[in-house]
C-alpha cells in the first residue's frame, strides 16, 4: 500500500510506481524498501514511526527517494503542526534537493504553511 499526498509530475508518478513496484518483490533494494515502509506507516495512521523513518531516510545522501522522503516529511511535520521544524527542514534541504515538484512542495509547504 502506497499513500502519497504530494504531487508529481507524469515522469515522477512512473518513477514512484516504479518504486512501489521493485519493492513489492522480495529482495528489493533496502533503501527502496526502507521508503516504502516509511509510507506504510504513514498511511496507517503511525506518525511518530513514519517521521522516524523519514529522519532516517533523510540522512541518507546517496538514495534514490530522498527528495520525495524530504517532502514527505516536510507534510507529515506541518499535519501535526509542528512549524517550525517544518520550516527549518525546507530551509536546510531546499538548497540540496534538485528542482522538481519534490523541491517545489518543500519550499511552498516548509515557506509558506509553516513559516
Amino acid at each position: 500500500m502506497l499513500r502519497w499526498e504530494g504531487t508529481a509530475t507524469a515522469p515522477e508518478l512512473l518513477t514512484l510506481l516504479a518504486t512501489v513496484k521493485d519493492g513489492a518483490r522480495e529482495g528489493g533494494p533496502e533503501q527502496t524498501m526502507a521508503f516504502l515502509r516509511a509510507n506504510q506507516a504513514a498511511s496507517r495512521g503511525e506518525v511518530a514511526e513514519a517521521e522516524r523513518a523519514y529522519r532516517e531516510l533523510v540522512t541518507r545522501r546517496d538514495l534514490p527517494e530522498r527528495a520525495r522522503a524530504i517532502e514527505a516529511l516536510v507534510g507529515l511535520l506541518a499535519s501535526k503542526k509542528d512549524y517550525a521544524g517544518c520550516a527549518e527542514l525546507a530551509v536546510a534541504e531546499a538548497p540540496r534537493i534538485a528542482p522538481g515538484t519534490s523541491r517545489a512542495t518543500l519550499l511552498a509547504t516548509g515557506l509558506s504553511w509553516c513559516a
